[in-house]
């Protein structure tokens, strides 16, 4: 049973004046052509308005220890949200660039919260230090840096492809807004004819940072502009990359998180995947 539980927490003293309510704008993603830079079409919009605060325990994976938690229910305000179009997905969208996808369908009460506080031993606290790659000799060019919000995993995103070494949450800084979509059209934006599992990768690995022409993510590299990504590496190459580590990850500022299960079956579907999307038209958003 897929689990995920997000906890967003404020950098306000929560210990004198604790957040009685918090906000969050949410929109569903209307019809249409949005590749290249193209202002995406809202309908529904609206504000997740959360009041009712609840106390829960949590790991929290960065210091791998378990902390109490004030938080509110997202899965809840979600799924009562007035989404209009038929939608499948909550897309969550945070301030580096990141964009997850969580299926409603797998939604239940508690299952997303949005906290506010966190207690330690000194009581409750709001402070949350920067979480760097490990090099105790060199200073981290990209930490994720918390400005006002902290995000949390309970589990990680459910996938088709399984890899207990990656988590997108891990990589992702504090929510700003949530676009519901219609998760098979999302995809489809992209052209993927006679790459269907080059696209099943892409969703699987890659969407969470990633976008093409300008849709999707903008945590790492656009896979199509300025440079296509299948001209500057190979199936062989492209699989190094996700695979492994690079050496110089922490000086170049490289968040690439090592997939060692990545096949080069799949890296050679990818770089096929790239390829057509690069070489061909994207489409427009057909919910």
């Amino acid at each position: 049973m897929f689990r995920l539980l997000l906890v967003l927490c404020g950098m306000m003293g929560v210990s004198s004046s604790l957040a009685k309510s918090l906000s969050l704008p949410y929109w569903t993603r209307s019809p249409g052509f949005y590749a290249d830079n193209r202002q995406v079409k809202k309908s529904h919009p609206g504000t997740l308005t959360f009041k009712k605060l609840k106390t829960l325990r949590f790991k929290d994976p960065h210091e791998e220890k378990v902390f109490s938690f004030k938080g509110f229910d997202l899965a809840s305000a979600l799924l009562q949200a007035d989404k209009g179009s038929p939608v499948d997905t909550a897309l969550l969208h945070f301030k580096n660039g990141m964009a997850i996808p969580v299926p409603l369908n797998q939604m239940k009460p508690l299952s997303l919260v949005l906290a506010v506080a966190v207690k330690r031993s000194s009581g409750w606290q709001s402070h949350f230090p920067d979480v760097t790659k490990n090099n105790p000799l060199l200073r981290d060019p990209r930490p994720l840096v918390f400005q006002g919000h902290k995000l949390l995993a309970h589990e990680k995103l459910a996938s088709g492809i399984s890899d207990s070494e990656f988590n997108p949450f891990l990589y992702a800084d504090h929510l700003i807004g949530i676009e519901f979509v219609h998760d098979r059209a999302y995809l489809a934006q992209f052209p993927a004819k006679g790459h269907s599992e080059g696209l099943f990768v892409f969703a699987n690995r890659c969407r969470y940072c990633h976008g093409i022409r300008q849709v999707g993510a903008d945590y790492g590299w656009d896979v199509v502009k300025p440079l296509p990504i299948y001209k500057k590496r190979d199936a062989q190459s492209l699989l190094y990359h996700v695979k492994y580590e690079k050496n110089r990850a922490l000086e170049q500022g490289l968040m690439m998180p090592p997939q060692a299960n990545m096949t080069m079956e799949q890296a050679k579907a990818l770089w096929g995947f790239f390829k057509e999307a690069a070489t061909k038209k994207p489409l427009p958003y057909r919910p």
